[in-house]
């Protein structure tokens, strides 16, 4: 084949490309095809949909292709209740499909706010309302870290079937109140063994003839159980 007879075939070729490149934007941009806050939310357990849907309203209005799914992710994970988040967009009818992985929270605060197993303090609409363990422990910038934070670990692991309160503000005096007993930690080691003691020696500690005033789980190899008369 000559050149000259390539040329047409060549421009031909570009015009169709060109064509059908402007067709499919236009497709694209057509109106009904505008998001106009169709919002699909998947994964939520305890969070509201409306929030997320406020936090998008900028979003409102745009021609789909405008709206990137990596901002949108980007705007849904400033919420700290959220791990993590899959955001797809959707044709026919123009939508957003949200799919959240939310934190699972350990224990309550306090002051109404609960932490996960990373440490991470945020609030949910359902409040602490249902957590049996309440912690009371130092935070840094907002986080709980450090050996509490391998503490209340341990506690979520082993502590199945305790419900109380917690208070790890005093290095080396860790105490608490689990199902109704007082508990001496002392130092932050051990929480796994002293856990299993503890849950060991609370049956037999209820069923003698005194009271129990709390277990002292300081050293979990020689734990102490004192008591005093039930009279008082």
């Amino acid at each position: 084949m000559t050149r000259r007879n390539r040329a047409p075939r060549l421009f031909a070729g570009i015009v169709q490309a060109f064509l059908l490149g402007g067709a499919g934007v236009a497709l694209w941009a057509m109106p009904q095809w505008t998001w106009q806050g169709d919002l699909r939310v998947a994964g939520a357990k305890r969070l509201l949909a409306a929030p997320l849907a406020l936090a998008l309203a900028e979003e409102k209005g745009k021609p789909l292709y405008r709206i990137d799914p990596e901002g949108v992710r980007r705007e849904v994970l400033k919420n700290p209740a959220i791990a993590d988040a899959k955001v797809r967009r959707w044709l026919f009818p123009a939508r957003l499909e949200v799919t959240l992985s939310e934190r699972e929270p350990l224990a309550r605060l306090n002051d109404g706010q609960v932490v996960d197993y990373e440490g991470v303090v945020f609030r949910t609409p359902e409040g602490a309302r249902d957590m049996k363990l309440g912690l009371q422990a130092p935070l840094e910038e907002g986080r709980l870290t450090g050996a509490a934070l391998q503490a209340l670990r341990e506690l979520s692991l082993y502590g199945e079937g305790l419900s109380g309160e917690v208070d790890l503000r005093r290095p080396g005096d860790w105490t608490g109140t689990l199902n109704g007993v007082a508990v001496r930690f002392g130092e932050g080691r051990a929480i796994a063994d002293k856990l299993h003691v503890f849950k060991h020696l609370l049956p037999l500690a209820r069923s003698g003839t005194r009271a129990v005033e709390y277990i002292d789980l300081r050293s979990p190899e020689a734990p102490v159980v004192k008591g005093y008369d039930s009279q008082n």
